[in-house]
C-alpha cells in the first residue's frame, strides 16, 4: 500500500507528515474533508530519528477513521464493540507505521496501546454527550 501525505509541518526541527490507512471497519480519507460525526479518529504517531533533509527527527503519523453512526454507545455492549474497533485500526495503523520504519519509537505495542486510549478518550467523551442528549430530551 502506498502512504500518502496529508500535512507537513515543522516545529523545533520536527517534522509531521501524516498519512491515511484503509480498513475495515476503519476508513481511509484523503484530502480536506467535511466533518463527520460519525467517526473518531484513530492517530499513530512514531517518532522518527534518521538524516532526512537535514532534519534529524521527525514524526510519522498514521490515521485511521473509525465509524460509530451504526452504535449507540451509551449501552455497554456498544461501547465495547467500540473499543474492539478502535482496538484493531491502532493495531493495524501501528503495524503499518512499524513497517515503514521498525527503528522508529515508541515501539509498536506502546504505539497501539497510545492510540487506542487517546481515540477512546474521544468515544467515552461522545457517550456522555449522547447521555446528556437523552436526559435533557426525556425532560
Amino acid at each position: 500500500m502506498s502512504a500518502m501525505p496529508l500535512a507537513i509541518g515543522t516545529t523545533a526541527a520536527v517534522l509531521l507528515i501524516a498519512f491515511t490507512t484503509a480498513s475495515s471497519p476503519a476508513r481511509a480519507q484523503t484530502g480536506a474533508q467535511p466533518v463527520d460525526l460519525d467517526r473518531i479518529t484513530v492517530v499513530a504517531p512514531r517518532m522518527v530519528h534518521k538524516r532526512d533533509r537535514g532534519r534529524s527527527a521527525w514524526v510519522a503519523e498514521q490515521k485511521a477513521y473509525v465509524r460509530h453512526g451504526d452504535l449507540d454507545l451509551r449501552r455497554t455492549a456498544d461501547l465495547l464493540e467500540m473499543e474492539v474497533r478502535v482496538a484493531d485500526a491502532a493495531r493495524q495503523v501501528c503495524e503499518e507505521l512499524s513497517g515503514l520504519y521498525p527503528d522508529a519509537r515508541p515501539r509498536t505495542d506502546v504505539c497501539i496501546r497510545r492510540a487506542i486510549d487517546d481515540a477512546m478518550a474521544r468515544v467515552h467523551q461522545l457517550a456522555r454527550e449522547q447521555t446528556a442528549i437523552a436526559a435533557s430530551d426525556d425532560e
